[in-house]
């Protein structure tokens, strides 16, 4: 028996529980979890191949877990894996997280093994990260138990990976399908000049001082309660290219407004934008050295006059956020398109969120006099419980 607690060496744990098996034997592996990573499978299978002798794998999987990896992705993993995965097939959650190796002798006994039931999901936050959560575990290697586990499996309805896209009624899995073949989008305020604007703390001399004092203001400083910012880059950002896209395709929901995948646009293939990303990039290269050297001496300054203290090299986090603009073309497009695209925000276990979205949605095109196209394709999804319509939309061009 074995039960642990703490957010380190889980999987070890875990390996731990089965290396009271015997490693002569030859074992079929089963995992059971609600959610699920791919990667923290992949390491966790290895991990396990490397240490027996395992003739076959099996994954059993929630439904809108499948739904959220996607079937395809699922297959491919599981092809490249060597791997079975068995999806269940009910609108309720499959809860369950079970980790079970059984070795069978010809007459189909249990002959050894392990199973180990808890919390933790098939993740890495719940196996295979360092940083993960905290999980408990109990391991048995009571032959009955381990034929009960095996067993419990008979008792459900499992389809494949790609069988979860077909629907026989407008049920939760079909509605968080539908919901999950598009993205949410709404208007971002914060500008390029608010982003790259450094920031200074304030001590409380300098809290002081600075109030009521038009020498900051005149300097381009910008005075708030317990710091001053100044921007130090200015660039003009071309207005992307009105596509109308909300009016052609989106659909309002409490969330912003919904629209296909099939018409989001593309940040990679987006010229208008690769342009925008490279003069600016360009443009703030060119001027990091005189805007280090103005931001160091503003630093000075305020230091030398006991206003600030203990504050990090502001320099080096301009040089940060230059990084980062570089790393994340996430924030730089909605940065450029004043626009913030993102996926459904609640997990497989917020059932009445999930279909407050839906409903939201569908109210919208119900309340609508003329429809757009993809309205359209969502009327077609419903009426045929297929997202093929969603999937077929194209855009304008």
């Amino acid at each position: 028996m074995v039960f642990f607690n703490k957010s380190r060496d889980k999987q070890s744990a875990l390996l731990d529980a089965f290396g009271r098996c015997d490693k002569r034997r030859k074992y079929h592996l089963y995992l059971a979890s609600c959610y699920f990573t791919e990667r923290s499978a992949r390491v966790l299978i290895n991990t396990i191949r490397e240490q027996f002798h395992i003739i076959n794998v099996e994954i059993w999987l929630d439904r809108k877990t499948a739904l959220a990896e996607g079937p395809g992705k699922l297959d491919n993993f599981a092809r490249k894996q060597h791997v079975e995965i068995f999806v269940a097939n009910t609108t309720r959650l499959f809860h369950t997280k079970g980790y079970c190796l059984v070795s069978w002798d010809e007459h189909n006994d249990v002959v050894d093994g392990c199973v180990a039931i808890g919390s933790a999901n098939l993740t890495g936050a719940g196996i295979t990260s360092a940083n993960g959560n905290i999980e408990s575990i109990l391991a048995s290697y009571d032959l009955n138990d381990i034929q009960a586990f095996y067993e419990s499996k008979e008792n459900g309805q499992w389809i494949s990976p790609k069988e979860c896209e077909e629907f026989d009624k407008e049920d939760d899995n079909f509605i968080f399908a539908l919901l999950n073949e598009g993205q949410f989008c709404h208007k971002w305020s914060d500008s390029l000049s608010q982003y790259l604007a450094i920031k200074y703390d304030l001590n409380e001399e300098g809290r002081n001082r600075t109030k009521g004092d038009p020498l900051f203001q005149e300097t381009g400083f910008v005075i708030a309660a317990a710091s001053i910012s100044k921007q130090y880059f200015d660039f003009t950002i071309p207005h992307p290219v009105e596509r109308n896209l909300i009016k052609k395709y989106g659909i309002e929901t409490f969330l912003g407004h919904w629209l296909p995948y099939a018409v989001l646009p593309d940040m990679v293939g987006d010229s208008e934008f690769q342009r925008f990303r490279e003069k600016l990039l360009t443009a703030l290269s060119k001027k990091m050295p005189d805007i280090c050297e103005a931001i160091n001496r503003d630093y000075q300054q305020l230091e030398r006059s006991g206003l600030i203290d203990g504050n990090k090299a502001p320099a080096e986090r301009f040089r940060e956020k230059i990084i980062e603009l570089e790393e994340n073309n996430d924030k730089l497009y909605r940065i450029w398109s004043k626009r913030e695209f993102f996926p459904l925000p609640y997990d497989i276990s917020n059932r009445e969120r999930i279909r407050d979205t839906f409903i939201s949605l569908t109210d919208t095109i119900d309340k609508q006099k003329s429809w757009n196209k993809s309205m359209y394709a969502v009327n077609r999804a419903r009426q045929e419980l297929s997202l093929a319509p969603l999937r077929q939309l194209q855009t304008e061009s």
